[in-house]
């Protein structure tokens, strides 16, 4: 009896404990998102909004539209991530694509989105945390 009764604790706790489902990839990207830091570049930059003067928000929807607010202007527009080989590191990342053709290497780190402008030569990366 104090087996089946063990075993039932066990079976109990274990479907309890559980880890929720996977976020999908889409789902993380949902929401507003802060400009916090800016690095790279040709010139190694390494720079808060507060040091370069420039604030930056891009607010991303389900619907796969965008806003972005730089400085206080405005821009709206459509996005899409898709997983993609890059040559440059060897292996297959996230890129987002924005109005079509602009295209940004993305990851995620806890609640923090870099957009990665390495995409192209020489590029920045901007680090985001998410409001």
């Amino acid at each position: 009896m104090r087996k089946l009764i063990l075993l039932v604790l066990v079976l109990v706790t274990t479907i309890a404990c559980k880890k929720g489902k996977p976020v999908a990839e889409s789902e993380r990207l949902i929401g507003k998102w802060n400009l916090v830091l800016t690095t790279g570049g040709i010139f190694g930059i390494h720079e808060t909004p507060a040091q370069s003067g420039h604030t930056k928000s891009v607010t991303f929807r389900t619907d796969n539209t965008y806003t972005s607010v730089i400085d206080g202007n405005t821009t709206n527009n459509s996005y899409y991530v898709k997983d993609e080989y890059s040559a440059d590191y060897q292996k297959n990342v996230k890129m987002l694509y924005l109005n079509g053709t602009d295209k940004y290497i993305i990851n995620y780190l806890h609640d923090t989105l870099t957009i990665d402008m390495n995409a192209v030569v020489d590029g920045t990366t901007d680090w985001f945390v998410k409001e």
